[in-house]
């Protein structure tokens, strides 16, 4: 069986449309609003994915590092 590391989060900045309902429900403020953009401080991040659930545009997804390759994909509520 393959071992993969799960890297909590990526935003999609062409689906964001600045609603901020990702760093409202972000306990840790591990989301944040700069240049127009969402980032992401992976530090802060604890992989809760809330922000997956409140995003209804489909900008949030988990990334997943497989075999040296990144891999997204979508978390079905």
């Amino acid at each position: 069986m393959k071992m993969e590391k799960l890297f909590p989060i990526s935003i999609n900045p062409q689906f964001c449309v600045r609603c901020e309902k990702c760093s409202y429900s972000c306990s840790t403020k591990a989301i944040f609003f700069r240049d127009s953009l969402r980032y992401v401080d992976y530090n802060k991040c604890k992989g809760c994915l809330k922000c997956v659930n409140v995003c209804e545009h489909n900008a949030i997804v988990v990334i997943s590092l497989e075999e040296g390759r990144l891999i997204d994909f979508k978390i079905d509520n």
